[in-house]
């Protein structure tokens, strides 16, 4: 080391050198500071009058907004989570409750990233076990493949179906299917991501179905995968966990599941009280499963 010549301020290559990183660092911060703002929506003033006429009205009673709403389901891998969601879609279709919860139609759309082989199956044990036409899926439901969120293609071809189709819920099953990213630990490029998303899907509402990460899937606190740019832009965040306190009142013995906005199991719920909704299953039916309650 006494050989190694010393860095100070007046050393010429030093000072070169810190500035041409000096560059890059601005170059960085400024890229990641335009990133963030593709998609930004127009400034405007509210009054104190137009936020006391604002009503939340919901496709899924406090769980789901009817529109502009970003709702995310985080799950540990093979938990159930596209078992729920098509419970929660065919439940609306039908007006039934979901989770105890009333719940309107809407036209949707199933953005499938990954798990096509045997969703057809998973949906009609659904509609026989419920005792509903399966024809009438055909009539709310429609489905999409091939979308990465950060292609132009793919997001002109997203905003087109749902115009046309004239969708209010879209699907996205799963995030790291289909979202495109090759780092989800960027804020910057998760937040851009979600602004295109928005800028395809319109108005319509958009649940988000994610995996936890490693630390947490295991934890009583899901904490989603990559940024916490999630925690910040989502409406509602819905913790999926399996529940041991839970115990029947009829005496059945199932591996039971809970559904979560408590800040305490990970959830989040911006228009809504937090609560926990328990007593969850996935039952065996006709070689598939269908979700109960």
């Amino acid at each position: 080391f006494d050989s190694a010549p010393a860095l100070v301020d007046d050393d010429e290559s030093f000072i070169v050198d810190v500035q041409k990183r000096l560059r890059q660092k601005k170059v960085e911060l400024a890229a990641d500071s335009l990133l963030l703002a593709e998609g930004s929506r127009e400034v405007s003033l509210v009054t104190l009058d137009e936020l006391r006429e604002l009503k939340q009205d919901y496709l899924v009673d406090t769980f789901v907004p009817q529109s502009d709403g970003i709702v995310v389901l985080v799950a540990k891998r093979s938990m159930g989570k596209t078992f729920a969601y098509i419970g929660m879609v065919l439940s609306m279709i039908f007006g039934m409750t979901w989770m105890g919860k009333k719940t309107t139609p809407a036209k949707t759309l199933i953005v499938l990233g990954e798990g096509l082989h045997g969703f057809y199956e998973r949906v009609v044990a659904w509609c026989n076990y419920y005792d509903k036409p399966i024809e009438e899926v055909g009539r709310w439901v429609h489905f999409a493949t091939g979308v990465n969120l950060n292609s132009p293609v793919a997001l002109s071809k997203l905003s087109e179906f749902v115009t046309d189709l004239g969708i209010e819920l879209c699907v996205i099953d799963t995030w790291a299917a289909t979202s495109g990213l090759t780092d989800e630990d960027k804020a910057a490029l998760v937040s851009q991501t979600l602004n295109k998303m928005e800028g395809a899907v319109g108005r319509a509402t958009v649940l988000i179905t994610h995996h936890p990460n490693k630390s947490s899937e295991d934890a009583s606190r899901l904490v989603p995968r990559g940024s916490g740019a999630f925690e910040g832009r989502a409406d509602v965040v819905l913790s999926l966990q399996p529940d041991k306190k839970y115990q029947s009142r009829e005496g059945l013995k199932e591996k039971w599941l809970s559904i979560s906005t408590d800040a305490e199991h990970g959830g989040k719920n911006r228009g809504a009280r937090q609560e926990t909704v328990q007593g969850a299953y996935l039952k065996s039916y006709s070689g598939s499963k269908v979700w109960a309650q």
